[in-house]
């Protein structure tokens, strides 16, 4: 579901700056998908990257919650070129602990790319950022037709079955999305 905005259009636009500097340091992977693992201590990463993931941790009130980074994929930068897709597939858990990521819309294309989260189609939004329980449901894409490929920043959770109850809580109903207003 869709989480709403979580940037102002002007960091949205030094963020995909930011993430074509990064192409040359990403790792190849299958289905003409790219992707580089953000670590805190890393100078390459944008710091408007650890204020979004701030901002999310705020914005769904679980900075006081139980939860765990998620230690195999971690925090990612992501892109998906022309011709490529994510496959179906659901992330693993460990034990009690579910997996779950906020993903943030960088850049889409103009054309293909539609991610499903158990056969629902989400409405992917530039600048907005959606809760996908990956550990629980599948999770793929439509193959990317345009040019411009899919930018996207992905943070990842181990969360105990009550932190995912509070955040089902707050999944949206629906309604018209407001955009992110800059407080500094």
């Amino acid at each position: 579901m869709n989480r709403g905005y979580i940037m102002t259009e002007e960091e949205r636009a030094e963020l995909i700056e930011w993430t074509k500097t990064m192409i040359p340091k990403m790792r190849i992977l299958d289905n003409n998908r790219t992707d580089f693992s953000m670590e805190p201590d890393n100078k390459d990463i944008h710091p408007l990257v650890w204020e979004i993931k701030k901002r999310i941790i705020e914005k769904e009130k679980i900075e006081t919650l139980e939860k765990h980074e998620e230690p195999i994929f971690k925090d990612f930068l992501a892109i998906i070129h022309k011709g490529g897709h994510i496959h179906r597939h659901r992330d693993p858990n460990k034990g009690e602990l579910y997996h779950c990521r906020f993903n943030v819309f960088v850049q889409l294309p103009e054309k293909g790319g539609q991610t499903y989260y158990n056969d629902v189609p989400i409405q992917s939004v530039e600048g907005c950022y959606v809760l996908c329980f990956s550990g629980l449901e599948y999770h793929w894409s439509t193959i990317v037709e345009s040019e411009k490929g899919r930018f996207s920043l992905s943070f990842g959770f181990l969360l105990p079955a009550q932190v995912i109850q509070h955040l089902q809580l707050k999944r949206p109903m629906g309604g018209k999305l407001k955009k992110w207003i800059s407080r500094g």
